[in-house]
């Protein structure tokens, strides 16, 4: 029998002690300690952690170990969340949450949202997220912010491997992201067009992977996202006075709680009152 859930916490470089990472990482281990915890890491680079090891070697934690580019830029971890054979070494696992090390988790929730049984939960996020002007409870858009987010094993090895296409308005968005660098020709036109399939493009993503995994639900009903609603105390992101003035309670997790840097100004405040 598959165990429920797995906790993912990916390392790309060494703890320092009470760095905010350090404190982070000790937190999930400690509000996690029920459930198995793997340190995800780079193969060769790992080896001169020497505060990972002796994490490793205190706590009951298991290890994965990937090639070094897949922890050489934003850009190479975002393609390693997309391709499916990442998931298929989580295959004794009905769910995994990436959990990284900017985020607090306040207890141990859990099994509330791998009870739902959707693919995939992730921190709330608004619509025009870059402005904050639009930053309104009617303006959420939905819970798929990669920080910490639940995802379904099964589901992801199936659609990341898929052949349908992305859509019209992803296309769209494609068309003004290369037009906006200066990158616009008919030649890449015909390479967007090539490359819309699901299973195409997560090959070489241009967006973060938490957008692109969005705009598949958008297309495929197979893969499932809440309502925000549906998962509001979840995780929150951006925005934590507005979204606790609101909904008057805590969430289960707060993401980015160390950050004051665009667009999470104001988080280090908020979140230093409950965060310890």
């Amino acid at each position: 029998m598959r165990e429920k859930l797995a906790i993912i916490i990916p390392l790309y470089e060494d703890l320092i002690i009470g760095s905010d990472a350090y404190n982070s990482v000790c937190n999930t281990i400690e509000k996690c300690s029920e459930r198995p915890v793997f340190f995800l890491l780079p193969c060769n680079r790992y080896l001169g952690f020497k505060l990972v090891e002796s994490l490793l070697s205190k706590f009951d934690i298991r290890t994965i170990l990937l090639d070094d580019e897949h922890f050489a830029s934003v850009q190479s971890y975002n393609k390693l969340l997309l391709n499916p054979d990442f998931y298929l070494k989580f295959n004794c696992y009905e769910f995994i949450a990436i959990v990284q090390t900017d985020v607090w988790i306040f207890k141990d929730g859990f099994n509330e949202y791998t009870d739902f049984g959707f693919t995939y939960i992730g921190g709330i996020t608004f619509r025009r997220w870059y402005n904050k002007s639009h930053w309104r409870i009617d303006n959420i858009l939905a819970p798929i912010n990669g920080g910490m987010s639940v995802r379904k094993v099964d589901d992801f090895i199936e659609i990341l491997g898929s052949e349908k296409r992305l859509g019209m308005i992803f296309f769209i968005k494609r068309l003004y992201f290369h037009w906006k660098i200066g990158g616009f020709s008919f030649r890449k036109v015909n390479e967007i067009i090539r490359s819309q399939r699901i299973r195409t493009y997560c090959k070489a993503p241009e967006y973060n992977e938490d957008v692109v995994l969005y705009f598949i639900s958008q297309v495929d009903r197979r893969f499932s996202i809440p309502h925000w609603t549906q998962s509001k105390l979840f995780c929150w992101d951006a925005a934590p006075g507005l979204l606790f003035e609101n909904f008057k309670e805590l969430p289960m997790a707060a993401h980015a709680y160390c950050r004051d840097d665009f667009p999470y100004e104001g988080n280090r405040t908020f979140w230093s009152k409950y965060c310890k």
